[in-house]
C-alpha cells in the first residue's frame, strides 16, 4: 500500500512538472522561424515558447540587402494569434492564407509574386502595396470552428 502511494505522489508531481514546461512551437520554414525568433524569444534560448509566440504583434518578413532570403511557406504565420502587422517581402509563392490571423490590423504585400490573400470575414485589415506591381485578390474565408461564426452563415 505504502509502494503505491508513494507512486501515485510520484506520477503526480511529475504530470505537475511536465503541465508547467512551456510548449515549444515547430515551424515549416526556417527563415520565418529565424524572423519569429528575432521579435519572440524573450529568454534567448533559441526556442519559441506558445506563450512568447503569443506575444509577437508584428513580424517583417523583407529580406534586406544584408540579410537575403525568400519564404518558402508561409503555414507558420498562423501559430502566431496575436499578430495584428504583417509584411510579405518577396517570395515565389502565389497564396497566402492569413485566416488563422484574426487581430490582423495591417498587412503590407511587397511581393510581386503574391496573386490571392485569404483572411478571415472576422477581420479587416489595412492591406498596403508599396513598391509592388500587379492585382492581388483578397478572398475572406469561414472559420467553422470560430464560435461567432453563426452570425455569418
Amino acid at each position: 500500500m505504502k509502494k503505491l502511494l508513494l507512486f501515485v505522489l510520484f506520477l503526480s508531481a511529475a504530470l505537475l512538472l511536465d503541465a508547467k514546461k512551456p510548449k515549444y512551437l515547430t515551424f515549416v520554414d526556417s527563415n520565418v522561424e529565424r524572423i519569429a525568433l528575432n521579435a519572440g524569444d524573450q529568454n534567448r534560448d533559441g526556442k519559441l515558447s506558445e506563450e512568447e509566440a503569443a506575444a509577437i504583434e508584428e513580424l517583417n518578413l523583407t529580406a534586406y540587402r544584408i540579410n537575403m532570403f525568400t519564404v518558402g511557406s508561409y503555414e507558420d504565420i498562423a501559430k502566431l494569434p496575436n499578430l495584428k502587422i504583417i509584411t510579405l517581402g518577396e517570395s515565389s509563392l502565389e497564396t497566402v492564407d492569413l485566416s488563422r490571423n484574426l487581430k490582423l490590423e495591417r498587412i503590407v504585400i511587397q511581393s510581386d509574386d503574391l496573386k490571392v490573400l485569404i483572411i478571415n470575414v472576422m477581420t479587416k485589415p489595412h492591406i498596403l502595396f508599396p513598391n509592388r506591381a500587379g492585382e492581388v485578390t483578397v478572398k475572406r474565408v469561414l472559420d467553422e470552428n470560430d464560435p461567432n461564426a453563426i452570425w455569418y452563415m
